[in-house]
């Protein structure tokens, strides 16, 4: 039996079907408030060799799909100076990681509207795709190319996204280990002083864990400081990104800067962590 949600705390019980409906009906919007929202994914490929499109380059790319798109009134949204978006009249044209258009439709009022927007959107697409070489499949995910061939779009979120969906994956798991291999000594004695769940945990627990928490958590924190410039090299952004920026426009001296910076910054975490690592564990 569950309850209704209520501002405050939960509501009387429901114990009936009727109940249930009228309890998800009175969330409804009113009907004159409904709407429609297309969403359009699709790959785009070189019709000459049927290649995925990299970011920027010779022959037909992202960056130019974007930027043609704007002739047709689009508003171009960027990152670092480069365009990885569009908007338009609530619509928006977006990248995901490997290269796919996604058309996020304004939201309308009828199947006839929704039908319309991605006719146009479709027309568009293929104007621009048509004088660049390129070509595009309604598909979600790749059906060929391999993690490797697909290139990665210079969106900052994605290296985030990169490091902390990895890193808290793995310290996940080193934790609860951590919580398994511990001696349940400590737990029994504070547990017969008549002690609490809580207080187990605080006083029999986490004293055991905690110099493993803080080794595996800065472990992982200088592993992610060296892959960011890794991530970087390949297009996800950051100063790896505007290290090979510089070292392909032959820009040698900058280069020498970037990677004092990046040495210097990769050191002085290690020195950092040291520190706080003879204090913890």
């Amino acid at each position: 039996m569950s309850g209704t949600y209520t501002p405050g705390g939960e509501g009387p019980p429901i114990e009936s079907k009727a109940q249930l409906i009228a309890h998800l009906a009175s969330g409804e919007k009113p009907r004159e408030s409904w709407r429609i929202g297309t969403e359009h994914e699709k790959f785009g490929f070189s019709l000459d060799g049927h290649r995925p499109l990299s970011y920027d380059g010779d022959g037909p790319t992202v960056r130019k799909m974007l930027e043609g798109l704007t002739r047709f009134g689009w508003d171009v949204i960027e990152e670092d100076g480069k365009p990885v978006a569009l908007k338009r009249d609530g619509a928006s044209v977006t990248l995901e990681p490997g290269g796919q258009f996604e058309l996020s439709g304004a939201p309308v009022e009828t199947l006839h509207q929704t039908c319309a927007e991605v006719n146009s959107h479709l027309r568009e697409v293929r104007e621009v795709a048509d004088e660049i070489g390129a070509g595009f499949l309604g598909l979600g995910f790749s059906p060929k190319w391999s993690l490797e061939e697909t290139p990665m779009m210079p969106k900052d979120r994605y290296n985030i996204m990169a490091l902390a969906l990895h890193t808290t994956g793995v310290l996940a798991k080193l934790f609860s280990e951590a919580v398994e291999a511990i001696d349940d000594g400590p737990v029994e004695g504070v547990r017969a002083t008549g002690a609490g769940p809580v207080n187990e945990v605080v006083w029999g627990v986490i004293p055991q864990v905690i110099p493993l928490w803080a080794s595996y958590a800065l472990y992982r924190f200088e592993s992610n400081t060296r892959a960011a410039t890794i991530l970087g090299l390949i297009g996800a952004g950051g100063i790896g990104q505007v290290l090979i920026q510089n070292i392909r426009s032959f820009e040698y001296g900058k280069t020498a800067t970037i990677l004092l910076i990046i040495i210097a910054a990769v050191t002085l975490v290690d020195l950092l962590s040291q520190m706080l690592r003879r204090r913890l564990v």
